[in-house]
């Protein structure tokens, strides 16, 4: 990745390739970016939440925050259904991220370490669409 400064688009992409190659589920769509109110469910959409530390004279790494936010449709009156669905999406998407650094390796050059500091809810207030985020930290370093 020579002449680059930030990593996040990159890692973005990558991530929401990667995710597209990992889970699949008939009618899912996963993609970087946000199509806000114009998505279809369900869905994964790969957003930039911030990238710190970085090295203006001698770009070797940084800290880059990914969102991957998943939005479900769930008609049951039953709120136990749309966290189940919650619960499974959100668990095929950790599994497949422990796989992810290998891909970022390969593909971008660049070693990083991923963590998840946190999952947030929507809090239920959009239903019978349900979102869930799940916060993507990755520090990567040139290799």
């Amino acid at each position: 990745m020579d002449n680059r400064i930030t990593m996040w688009w990159p890692l973005a992409k990558s991530l929401a390739a990667f995710l597209n190659t990992q889970i699949i589920e008939e009618g899912l769509s996963i993609y970087p970016g946000t199509k806000g109110t114009g998505k279809k469910y369900p869905s994964m959409e790969i957003t930039w939440d911030d990238e710190t530390d970085i090295f203006i004279q001698k770009p070797t790494n940084s800290n880059v925050k990914l969102w991957v936010d998943i939005a479900l449709k769930c008609n049951s009156s039953d709120p136990v259904q749309a966290y189940e669905l919650q619960d499974i999406y959100q668990n095929k998407v950790l599994c497949a991220i422990k796989e992810w650094p290998e891909q970022v390796l390969n593909e971008l050059g660049i070693a990083s370490k991923v963590s998840i500091p946190d999952i947030i809810s929507d809090g239920d207030i959009d239903r019978p669409t349900s979102t869930s985020r799940i916060v993507v930290k990755i520090e990567w370093r040139n290799s």
